[in-house]
C-alpha cells in the first residue's frame, strides 16, 4: 500500500498491521508516551442506565473484517470488561449517563489516532481524512447493528 496516495487507503490493512505490531509488542501502549492527563468530565446528576454486559453479540460479527470465532469470542471479552467498567463509573459518579458515554468516545478516539500514528506517522498527514472516515463508517455501521437489535429486541 502505498502511504502517501490517500485513494490506496485500505482499512482491513491497518488493523492486520496493527495485529501483527500488538503481536510483536512493536508499539507503545497509550499513556507510555507522556499522555496527556486522562479525561474527566464535569457533571451533576447521577447515572439512570448501564449497558448490559452479558457476553454475546446479538448481530453475530460486526467486527470491521473478517475473524475467527476465538478471536471473535477474545474481542467480545474485552467489550464486556469495558462496558462493565462504564457502568461502574455510572454507578460511582452522579454525572450524567451520556457523559459516561462521552468518555467512552473520547478514549475509543484518543485510543484510535494513537494507533494510526504509531503505526505509520507519515501517513496521519496525508491520510488523516480518510482514517477519520473509515473510523465513522465502522462506527456507524456498529452502532446502526445495535440499535436494530434494540428495536427488535426491546428492553
Amino acid at each position: 500500500m502505498d502511504k502517501g496516495n490517500s485513494n490506496d487507503f485500505d482499512m482491513k490493512d491497518f488493523f492486520e498491521k496493527q495485529k501483527a505490531a500488538a503481536a510483536n509488542n512493536q508499539f507503545n501502549r497509550p499513556g507510555e508516551m507522556g499522555a496527556k492527563k486522562e479525561f474527566t468530565p464535569p457533571g451533576s446528576t447521577p447515572a439512570k442506565d448501564a449497558a448490559s454486559t452479558d457476553n454475546k453479540d446479538p448481530n453475530g460479527t460486526d467486527m470491521p473484517f473478517e475473524i475467527d470465532k476465538e478471536t471473535e469470542a477474545e474481542i467480545l471479552e474485552i467489550v464486556n470488561s469495558f462496558i462493565s467498567l462504564a457502568n461502574k463509573h455510572a454507578e460511582g459518579r452522579k454525572l450524567p449517563i451520556n457523559i459516561i458515554s462521552d468518555a467512552f468516545l473520547y478514549a475509543a478516539a484518543r485510543y484510535n489516532a494513537f494507533l494510526v500514528a504509531s503505526a505509520d506517522q507519515k501517513s496521519i498527514s496525508t491520510n488523516q481524512k480518510e482514517y477519520v472516515e473509515a473510523f465513522m463508517e465502522q462506527y456507524k455501521a456498529m452502532l446502526k447493528d445495535h440499535f436494530e437489535f434494540y428495536k427488535n429486541n426491546p428492553l
